[in-house]
């Protein structure tokens, strides 16, 4: 069995047809989806994008332990295992995190490509040809130098051919066509857009702002309330995420015509997923999270994340509601591949789902940054049951917030102060797992 896995970066779910949305254009995910188990109820865990590859490769939650980091050397990664295994094993990626620096997350991996100059990465500096700010710079996150040397890529990589998602693609349609033969490959595929800052071709983004816009065009907007924006302006943003998913979907669909061409279908089982998604006006703010100041919640346009799982002789057009999270993949892939896994995983493989059978895997998915401190949290822990209800946790002086997502899908009304009892019972069953994963007395005793 070969695997690919594609990640795309800040993808939400909800803005998939596949997933339901009626105006979005994704055909090539769709279609896949159609081919697919599609499950409707996976929420990322570890957040954001560094420490969701983490629970990827490790197959244990990150959150109880650590924040963003290189990759854990405690245990081999899937890479190594499935490396070691006798796979070809291969990372192609425009994930900007993934080889900078320390990180490490090209370990195990027999080849490793990264398409450089994504979030401002500089591959090639230009002093004479600067291209002019399109917004306010107090209206971009982080320093409009970066901005700036996005767009200057545009230079080196003109027209569609020339966007992160395309040039990865192609270098996974190139490296299908030296390795379609092996006898077993795994491939991982990460693609950093959606993520901003959002340039698809303008053709891409009137397909969602007909009629031009003549404001200022803000690609990297700063996290926070959306006050700083017009109604117009924060419509084209989102027109410009939602072009980008658009583009990114069609970098998708010429890697699987590609497998698909190859004759691989028959041989191969297809992933998609995403690590998180990114709030366009919904509960007044634009972003993911902050880095400083109150913590954010991770609601369900954030914490909700697409999940299709393709098998040779699998399950077609199934839409599964189960409770899944990235610690899943990796003993699904190795189950998938035949590989047993010495480490203990707090992930469950999906094998007996995609069989058919009717399998509860967990009562709960968490959704946190790190939490070894609760007075320092960058994000807001969510806690969502299996049957419907949310519970949104902070720092000790922030107030609790619950939601019942049968009834109110789109988290608009705190019923705390109604179902208190259901709240603490909630916050009890995650000090139990904080315990059961080994977190400690000390970080669970600040969850009271």
């Amino acid at each position: 069995m070969n695997v690919i896995v594609i990640v795309a970066d800040t993808c939400r779910a909800d803005h998939l047809g596949c997933y339901g949305n009626e105006w979005m254009h994704t055909e090539s995910l769709d279609a896949l989806a159609a081919q697919s188990m599609v499950f409707t109820r996976a929420y990322t865990a570890s957040f954001p994008t560094i420490p969701h590859r983490c629970d990827c490769f490790t197959g244990r939650y990150g959150f109880p332990f650590y924040g963003w980091g290189p990759l854990p050397k405690d245990y081999p990664s899937l890479a190594e295992v499935l490396t070691k295994a006798g796979f070809v094993t291969q990372l192609i990626h425009d994930t900007p995190h993934l080889s900078r620096g320390t990180y490490d997350y090209d370990r195990g991996f027999a080849g490793s490509r990264w398409n450089r100059g994504q979030e401002g990465d500089c591959e090639f500096t230009r002093a004479n040809d600067v291209p002019a700010p399109e917004c306010s710079p107090e209206k971009n996150r982080g320093q409009s130098r970066a901005v700036i040397n996005h767009a200057s890529q545009r230079l080196d990589h003109p027209g569609e051919a020339g966007h992160h998602s395309m040039r990865t693609a192609a270098d996974v349609c190139h490296w299908l066509e030296h390795n379609y033969r092996a006898d077993k490959f795994f491939l991982w595929v990460d693609l950093f857009d959606p993520h901003e800052p959002w340039d698809p071709p303008q053709w891409y983004v009137d397909l969602y702002f007909p009629g031009g816009f003549e404001g200022e065009k803000v690609r990297n907007p700063r996290y926070g309330a959306t006050d700083y924006l017009s109604e117009e302006e924060l419509q084209w943003a989102h027109a410009a995420y939602c072009g980008e998913l658009t583009l990114v979907d069609r970098a998708i669909g010429i890697m699987l015509r590609r497998v698909a061409d190859m004759g691989l279908l028959d041989d191969t089982a297809i992933v998609f997923t995403s690590d998180h998604g990114f709030l366009h006006g919904e509960h007044g703010k634009i972003g993911k999270h902050t880095l400083d100041g109150e913590p954010w919640q991770l609601y369900d346009e954030i914490a909700r994340v697409p999940l299709l799982i393709r098998l040779p002789d699998g399950p077609r057009d199934v839409h599964k509601d189960l409770l899944v999270q990235p610690v899943d993949l990796r003993p699904t892939i190795l189950e998938l591949c035949g590989v047993e896994d010495d480490p203990p995983l707090h992930g469950k493989s999906l094998g007996r789902v995609l069989d058919g059978h009717d399998v509860r895997l967990r009562e709960m998915a968490l959704s946190s940054g790190c939490v070894v401190d609760r007075s320092k949290l960058s994000s807001r822990l969510t806690i969502t049951q299996e049957d419907g209800w949310s519970l949104i946790v902070g720092r000790a002086q922030d107030p609790l917030e619950l939601y019942d997502l049968n009834t109110d899908p789109h988290q608009q009304h705190n019923v705390y102060e109604a179902n208190q009892f259901m709240a603490l019972e909630l916050l009890a069953m995650f000090r139990a797992f904080l315990m059961y994963v080994g977190a400690g007395d000390d970080v669970a005793a600040q969850w009271k």
